[in-house]
């Protein structure tokens, strides 16, 4: 049977009877004739009838509308006004990740922001319209350039920037290595839709090889309004980017990462930027950002190119008044006493500083810089070089009346006798230790470290349990160090059952249960598959890292244990 509503008449015509069409010819006339009198009535009848049924079906549809309304959940409720500001809020929360590095080439950025916009667009009707009338979510761009062939691809490409209408841009491309010239050819459709967006780019995450780079950058292009540029290229051996080509682009970023050969002649207003991420700067290079931008607030040098001396800086040493936070990074160069940024600058605002060089023990720019320049450093880490313990104990009491968070991760030799327990004594206020100057200590009341919060430790080697109760002190004291969580990471797979909490020191982790401390634990394993996360009370810890751990060694070892204690 088939229904339908027509203006005012729903025809329902049974399946099994044929169409009947009426002869108009009658000799008496339609109004004197029985039949066409009783057609008429029928009609009426039908009429009538379909008048009924079409409010039937009409108050059929509202009530399937309100129960699916009632039994809907409240998102489905939301005017659209109410989930245009949820889809905003959604995607500002969605943070962008940075260009990932993978043994020092680029990868693809998570493309987070793109991603819940396409799906947002995809849930139903009313969501995709909304989701298109919304230009803020749709300027992350994501493109790999080295897909960007053919019509339809660019017709993608044209639609997402379509959607963003008039608003500021985050670009972010990347291409696989490509040399051939003839495939460069074909990606400058694709170069030119983008250019074409130039003046709304803000933010510049580029990674390609260097001819779609200068493909990329026409001569007369203004750059003055982008904020961030992230510039590498993938392609080995390259020749660094003329000063001809930069010149007329204006650029004035406030963050800018790029490596050492992008950054030999760029033209840039040093003055506008405040946060430099620099991989493989040698460290003239370093210095010269150092000197060229006096509002720096945050510098990484990463994978630094260091040298035993560098020359021209002269004895003096340079001040920045602005500089807050460091990351030094040279995990390859194994100079004992190469020369640094630190040897020949002074930070008088440096709070946060993440240091990882290899092989020092006695001689190193930074740790010298702590005792000589004494900076108000409230966060630090120190890792890969496994200092002399009396010349990392002089460069700690240095910063010691800020200090806030330490987390210190020397490259030990596990077949060697451990070397830290000394910092644990200073730290648990130990009379053994006899410092050649006190001074600095008296307005701390002779207290190591007095302001320490969070304090994390990587070893081989079992550290001096009995000890770390002291670290805490008692909860009545007033004056205790206000530390929080106690980590210690432990590596190695030492066949000593005691390797990891000897048993003689089980009492003074039991007492830890009498400070209201959190203890927990987690063993990582690749080896034997296994991944254990607890937290639980210090007793089932024990009993744990007593029956567990020896399981983990007979069936291949485990990669890293860590135990947090937390207040």
């Amino acid at each position: 049977m088939h229904s339908g509503i027509h203006g005012k008449r729903v025809d329902v015509m049974p399946d099994i009877l044929p169409g009947v069409t009426v002869s108009s010819h009658c000799p008496r006339g339609d109004a004197n004739c029985s039949a066409h009198q009783e057609i008429a009535n029928l009609e009426h009848e039908a009429d009538e009838a379909s008048q009924k049924l079409a409010n039937i079906l009409t108050r059929l549809a509202n009530a399937k509308l309100a129960t699916n309304y009632t039994h809907s959940t409240i998102v489905e409720k939301f005017p659209n006004e109410i989930l245009s500001l949820i889809f905003c809020e959604a995607w500002d929360a969605a943070y962008p990740a940075s260009m990932k590095r993978s043994n020092g080439d680029e990868e693809p950025q998570d493309k987070k922001k793109l991603s819940l916009a396409i799906r947002l667009a995809g849930v139903c009707k009313q969501w995709r319209a909304i989701a298109l009338s919304l230009p803020h979510i749709w300027t992350d761009v994501h493109i790999f350039m080295h897909r960007q062939k053919g019509e339809q691809t660019l017709s993608v490409l044209r639609d997402i920037l379509g959607r963003s209408k008039d608003a500021t841009l985050t670009i972010s491309m990347h291409s696989e290595p490509i040399d051939e010239h003839s495939r460069i050819e074909q990606l400058q459709p694709a170069l030119a839709i983008l250019r074409k967006e130039s003046g709304r780019w803000r933010s510049l995450q580029i990674c390609l090889p260097i001819q779609i780079i200068k493909a990329l950058f026409t001569p007369d292009m203004d750059l003055s309004r982008v904020s961030s540029l992230y510039l590498y290229s993938n392609q080995y051996r390259h020749s660094p980017l003329s000063d001809h080509f930069w010149s007329n682009k204006s650029l004035q970023p406030d963050h800018l990462s790029l490596d050492s050969l992008a950054f030999r002649n760029i033209g840039i207003a040093w003055n506008r930027v405040t946060h430099v991420v620099a991989h493989h700067f040698t460290i003239d290079q370093a210095m010269r950002v150092i000197r060229s931008a006096p509002n720096l607030v945050s510098f990484e040098l990463l994978e630094a190119e260091e040298e035993e001396e560098v020359t021209g800086f002269g004895s003096t040493k340079f001040v920045h008044e602005n500089l807050q936070h460091i990351v030094y990074s040279a995990p390859h160069s194994e100079l004992p006493d190469a020369e640094t940024i630190f040897s020949y600058c002074r930070f008088p605002a440096l709070t946060r500083v993440e240091h990882e060089v290899l092989a020092r023990t006695a001689e190193d720019s930074f740790m010298d810089h702590l005792m000589r320049e004494r900076p108000p450093i409230e966060e630090l880490t120190l890792r890969n070089s496994t200092f002399f313990p009396d010349y990392l104990l002089s460069s700690l009491k240095a910063v010691s009346s800020t200090l806030t968070r330490l987390t210190f991760a020397p490259f030990e030799d596990p077949f060697n006798e451990p070397e830290y327990d000394a910092l644990f004594m200073c730290l648990a206020g130990s009379d053994e230790l006899d410092w050649d100057d006190d001074s600095d200590w008296e307005d701390d009341g002779g207290m190591f470290l007095p302001h320490l919060e969070y304090l994390e430790f990587n070893s081989a080697w079992p550290i001096p349990w009995d000890l770390i109760p002291a670290l805490f002190g008692s909860p009545n004291d007033p004056n205790r160090r206000p530390l929080k969580q106690f980590i210690f990471n432990k590596s190695g797979n030492q066949d000593d059952d005691d390797h990891i909490i000897p048993k003689k020191t089980y009492r003074f982790c039991w007492s830890l249960e009498t400070q209201a401390l959190t203890f927990s634990t987690a063993i990582l394993t690749w080896t034997a598959g296994i991944c254990f996360g607890f937290l639980w009370n210090i007793t089932t810890c024990l009993f744990l890292l007593r029956h567990v751990t020896p399981y983990l060694r007979c069936t291949g070892g485990y990669d890293r244990l860590r135990i947090s204690l937390c207040l």
